[in-house]
């Protein structure tokens, strides 16, 4: 599996990008926004190649957006994909501390 190290965020597109074979990417996209005086981040798309699913790349890209809003001050995460809220946070509960707030 791919490491998350990989993974690039490119912050002036709201987005998180992971490299794959053949010019192909999987990606993660966000909104920040303040909302009573707390810094959201609304996780709101996700996707991988159709040649590439089932091969865990969503997660290496949602795993590193998770941990670069916990690195950096995200109070809370809205995780609005379906994929996100349906089928990584219950494999990766650990993230639920940046949902519930």
């Amino acid at each position: 599996m791919t490491d998350i190290s990989n993974v690039i965020h490119e912050e002036s597109k709201q987005r998180f990008v992971l490299k794959l074979p053949n010019q192909e990417e999987a990606l993660l996209e966000y909104k920040i926004t303040i909302e009573k005086g707390k810094k959201v981040m609304n996780m709101y798309h996700t996707f991988s190649p159709p040649s590439q699913r089932g091969k865990g790349i969503a997660a290496v890209v949602t795993k590193a957006a998770f941990e670069w809003a916990e690195k950096n001050g995200i109070d809370r995460v809205i995780p609005s994909c379906s994929y996100i809220h349906g089928t990584f946070l219950p494999k990766n509960e650990e993230h639920y501390k940046l949902v519930e707030k």
